[in-house]
């Protein structure tokens, strides 16, 4: 019998995506599924307010938190403090369960462990990125990985005992989280592609909201760094078996 994923998703489809990727949940299943890594998946949609309840919680092995465009510090939505409050409740009287996050999923469990969220004031993280990794982590072995990123907002705070900042870019010092067993969390993209990443950077230099120049810069990291986008499922394989 396979392990089975419960997957919080956390936004809706996003239109460039559909036909190539589908959405954030797709991508979490294709993330998570090899040839000797083969999950089960239960998707609940958060944004409507659907989450495992406590019976549903003892058939998984690990929850994901997907993406989302939403702000993670809005507490005027529902569905992001009953989400907060889930991954709360998970972190701290569930020591079976492990959780990954991406992006959103990265600063919601910033906020369920104490921390705090909001805007970068230096700005946007748009396209491949250098990280420069906590040696001191198992699961990596290299000093520096490149991730795909694609956020404005930021964990930002204190760190609490027990968990372990996985490293820092240049605008961006909580790239991740870590505890042994139990949390593994990044704010780029390991299920980005670099194809993936432009068709986002064009719909929104198209929409007005990036200026021509970002595309060009995220082309040209595209075409010259490394996505370690294989690396880092590997790690996420790693925690899963921790």
């Amino acid at each position: 019998m396979s392990l089975k994923v419960a997957i919080l998703l956390c936004d809706t489809q996003i239109p460039v995506l559909e036909s190539d990727y589908g959405n954030f949940a797709d991508q979490a299943v294709k993330l998570l599924t090899t040839n000797d890594h083969k999950y089960s998946f239960d998707v609940y949609n958060a944004m409507d307010l659907q989450l495992p309840n406590i019976n549903e919680l003892k058939q998984y092995h690990a929850i994901y938190i997907t993406g989302s465009r939403s702000d993670s510090y809005d507490t005027s939505q529902e569905w992001i403090t009953n989400t907060i409050s889930f991954l709360k409740n998970v972190i701290y009287h569930h020591d079976y369960l492990k959780i990954v996050g991406v992006c959103f999923g990265h600063q919601l469990i910033a906020l369920a462990i104490g921390m705090n969220t909001g805007k970068n004031n230096k700005g946007w993280e748009v396209g491949l990125t250098e990280i420069k990794v906590n040696e001191s982590i198992d699961l990596f072995k290299d000093k520096s990985l490149n991730i795909v990123e694609m956020h404005q907002d930021i964990a930002y705070g204190d760190l609490p005992i027990g968990f372990t900042n996985i490293g820092s870019s240049s605008i961006c010092q909580y790239q991740g989280f870590y505890k042994f067993g139990k949390l593994l969390s990044f704010q780029g993209h390991p299920e980005f592609s670099i194809d993936c990443a432009e068709l986002l950077v064009k719909d929104r230099v198209n929409r007005g909201i990036f200026d021509e120049s970002i595309l060009n810069d995220v082309k040209f990291r595209g075409c010259n760094l490394r996505n370690d986008s294989i690396n880092l499922q590997n790690i996420i394989f790693k925690f899963l078996n921790q």
